[in-house]
């Protein structure tokens, strides 16, 4: 009976999960689901099926995604995560990463992102007024190039990109208050931003790190 249940809850009718493209046995949350004004009850009498599937070692023969289990550790979700669930969105964030900046630019990218429901279109906004915020306002490239000096030691990139590079980059945010300028840890690839009050702000403070008598004095730390 579990197991004919949660073939149901499954199963594309309910838009309450969707199956991941390469692997239609695994299971991620289904963003549509909203639709419904009782989804919200549906996912938690879903999780407790499970749950009572688990209890009895019923095999019922659905893995949920990474992501899942990230929504309800409540931790962050990342590209890398994504990239079972929505491999189209995966591979075209990572062709974005890859380009020039002077490319991206032209692609006019806001934070703000298109959703289609049931044949609506509504924009999300991923930040206060995201619909008219750049995803980019780029530095030249030689203010780059300072800037992941500063970051990471390398000055250029290798020749397949930033893949190329012994590690990911990583930002952390610091305690210092925002008069100071950012730091960076270069061995370890970390950029550290104390908690500025503006983008405006962090913007300035990080084009005074891409100036190259700045860069280079502080970006072998």
């Amino acid at each position: 009976m579990v197991r004919l249940v949660c073939q149901v809850l499954f199963s594309p009718q309910q838009v309450l999960f969707l199956p991941c493209p390469s692997d239609q046995q695994r299971f991620y949350l289904n963003g549509t689901s909203v639709v419904d004004p009782l989804h919200l009850k549906y996912l938690r009498f879903s999780g407790r099926i499970i749950g009572l599937a688990l209890m009895h070692r019923v095999q019922v023969g659905i893995t949920l995604d990474r992501t899942v289990f990230l929504h309800l550790a409540g931790r962050s979700i990342t590209l890398e995560d994504i990239s079972v669930a929505d491999p189209i969105t995966y591979a075209s964030c990572k062709r974005i990463l890859e380009m020039d900046a002077a490319v991206v630019d032209g692609l006019e990218l806001t934070f703000s992102r298109d959703v289609h429901v049931l044949g609506s279109r509504s924009t999300i906004e991923l930040c206060s007024g995201g619909k008219d915020v750049h995803a980019v306002e780029s530095m030249s490239m030689e203010q780059q190039r300072q800037l992941l000096f500063f970051w990471t030691s390398v000055k250029y990139l290798p020749s397949d990109g930033f893949g190329g590079l012994a590690s990911k980059l990583y930002i952390y945010k610091t305690s210092e208050s925002a008069a100071h300028l950012p730091s960076s840890h270069t061995c370890f690839y970390r950029l550290c931003l104390p908690p500025y009050p503006s983008l405006k702000v962090m913007k300035n403070q990080l084009q005074k790190i891409a100036q190259e008598h700045v860069s280079y004095s502080f970006g072998t730390w």
